[in-house]
């Protein structure tokens, strides 16, 4: 069997979408509490909201997987047919899809 989507390149494919799920989150963060204590990240640099994030521990990013996963989700699907005459089906499901066909 031949596939053309080799280990390298989803690799990389998979880095990516993890380095943009990574920005997302970093993004979306509106507060920290921790005891009484509460951080705006609106107010802290770019940077820290990153190390912030790099730094949560498992549990936590799986909290967040959890909750970005039970997100609501958008789909779309468009048939056409292409300039040789053949059936083709175009399907968008992530946020990537979205974007590159924008």
């Amino acid at each position: 069997m031949c596939n053309s989507d080799t280990l390298p390149s989803r690799l990389v494919k998979l880095r990516s979408n993890l380095t943009i799920l990574l920005s997302v989150v970093t993004r979306a963060l509106d507060k920290c509490w921790v005891g009484n204590d509460v951080t705006k990240f609106s107010e802290v640099s770019p940077k820290d909201v990153k190390e912030f994030v790099d730094n949560l521990d498992i549990k936590s990013h799986e909290r967040i997987r959890e909750y970005i996963s039970d997100l609501p989700t958008l789909y779309y699907e468009s048939k056409y047919i292409d300039s040789k005459g053949k059936e083709k089906t175009i399907k968008l499901s992530s946020l990537m899809d979205f974007f590159a066909f924008a």
